[in-house]
């Protein structure tokens, strides 16, 4: 008989990040779609103004989607040595924009701590 280990909290807000982050990526590809979508008459956009608006769809679409299929499988692996680093690389992946930062630097304190990484098995 083993008695359960606790969870550290820094896996809950891990997730609850990842489960925001993933709904901030969704948001960015349904934004790039509607770009895309978009009669460019009613924008009253033509010549380059017309390319940059399909570019910048084209862009959205191609990072939000997988951006947020990986935060949707970071938010779901279990305490696995190769998935603690996986939760570094999706914190670190969200250091690069500036309205994730704030959460990301105190998450990442946390996730280099010797019980977050004991806790996966990386002891």
């Amino acid at each position: 008989f083993t008695i359960p280990k606790k969870t550290p909290n820094v896996v809950v807000w891990y997730r609850v990040f990842c489960v925001a982050t993933v709904l901030m990526y969704v948001l960015c590809a349904i934004y790039g779609l509607a770009l895309l979508a978009m009669d460019p008459s009613t924008l009253d956009a033509y010549g380059d103004e017309l390319t940059e608006l399909r570019i910048t769809g084209g862009v959205c679409l191609v990072v939000g989607l997988p951006l947020a299929a990986f935060y949707f499988v970071a938010a779901l692996l279990p305490a696995r040595p190769w998935c603690w680093v996986v939760g570094l690389v999706a914190i670190v992946i969200a250091l690069t924009g500036c309205c994730c930062v704030p959460a990301a630097i105190p998450l990442l304190v946390f996730w280099l701590k010797p019980e977050t990484k004991a806790h996966y098995g990386r002891a």
